[in-house]
């Protein structure tokens, strides 16, 4: 049996690459169960395989200690577990006693460099506690950090569910275009909102951003509000349904470990407009799977903006290879890598 821990349960993409890699892991034949706080991933994944839920989601210390408590409590009563695979870092505090204890073998599935950044700075209980739990798996960017930290490094991507389809293409000078995240100061907003403005040719729309959560946020949305071609569309329960609409989309981040919406816009034969940051770089191949510009520069991002809308035989190969490449990280490609190294790991093959 293998047991998922998630202590986030939040509606974000380590949370759904978490749910599609369990979801393909029984499919695939396995046996699975699911822990996590009360909340989204717990009802959306309910209909899969069971879920232990270990109570309201709870940040602060107090809150780590009570889940951790709680799942040591339902852990009593896992039998047969060949492997623990845990995600982000409120999972080390539940997962890591407990897994030394029963002396399971346990997988983190972390791509957030953050964390092992800190390690390496030397934050003994961070180094403590990756040592605890053996092997860590990340983006590429902190592979050279975890092998410094713990003297191994595994990298198993994220599991991303693609469904299928294709977007249709904008004709030449016209685009649909998206931002699609929060309000978070590192997804730059802002930029986007700098390169809005600078290109009123494209139609833009606003995933996820909530108006009213910050000061940072109302003042961008402010800034926009007198933007015909700018239109907010609030939060969202997955993606799935929003790629037919749009011919591309911005990811002006500043940091990024992973980006899901670039592989399901990929997916989908939406373009790819990024900034050039590490993480971002294993998903968006500059003039293969997308386009990428310097972190920070709005003129960078409309000029590679204004190449697509004028370029339609590169729109025509970054759409077939982005698709190609998205194809990658389906869950039943990612499933057998997750199944294999778990099961050479409790066998102690690694």
């Amino acid at each position: 049996m293998f047991v998922f821990v998630d202590a986030d349960g939040g509606n974000g993409g380590p949370q759904n690459s978490l749910l599609a890699a369990a979801g393909a892991v029984s499919r695939a034949g396995h046996q699975v169960r699911l822990c996590c706080p009360d909340g989204w991933l717990s009802s959306k994944a309910s209909t899969e395989f069971p879920v232990d839920l270990l109570g309201p989601k709870d940040g602060t210390a107090a809150g780590r200690i009570g889940m951790a408590l709680r799942f040591a409590k339902i852990a009593k009563d896992y039998r047969c577990v060949e492997a623990v695979v845990a995600n982000g870092v409120s999972a080390l505090h539940i997962v890591g006693p407990t897994a030394r204890v029963r002396g399971w073998a346990t997988k983190l599935v972390f791509r957030d460099s953050r964390l092992t950044l800190r390690a390496a700075l030397g934050l003994r209980a961070w180094a403590t506690t990756l040592r605890a739990l053996d092997v860590a798996a990340v983006s590429g960017f902190s592979l050279g950090l975890v092998h410094a930290v713990v003297g191994r490094g595994i990298v198993l991507p994220n599991a991303v569910s693609i469904s299928p389809g294709e977007a249709r293409q904008g004709s030449p000078g016209v685009l649909r275009g998206a931002y699609v995240g929060s309000g978070d100061p590192n997804k730059r907003f802002d930029l986007f909102a700098r390169v809005a403005e600078l290109t009123p040719h494209i139609s833009w729309k606003v995933y996820g951003v909530r108006p009213g959560s910050s000061d940072y946020v109302n003042s961008i949305c402010e800034r926009l509000s007198s933007e015909s071609h700018v239109q907010f569309v609030g939060r969202l329960d997955g993606l799935a349904g929003i790629w037919s609409d749009l011919d591309v989309v911005l990811i002006p981040s500043m940091r990024e470990s992973f980006s899901r919406v670039a592989v399901e816009a990929m997916g989908r034969g939406v373009l790819v407009v990024a900034s050039d940051v590490p993480g971002m770089r294993e998903v968006v191949i500059d003039n293969l799977t997308g386009l990428t510009f310097p972190a920070g520069d709005a003129i960078g991002a409309c000029s590679a903006l204004e190449r697509l809308a004028t370029d339609s035989a590169l729109r025509s190969l970054l759409v077939k290879e982005g698709m190609s490449f998205a194809r990658r990280f389906e869950p039943e490609v990612i499933a057998p890598q997750v199944i294999a190294f778990l099961e050479r790991r409790s066998n102690g093959a690694i």
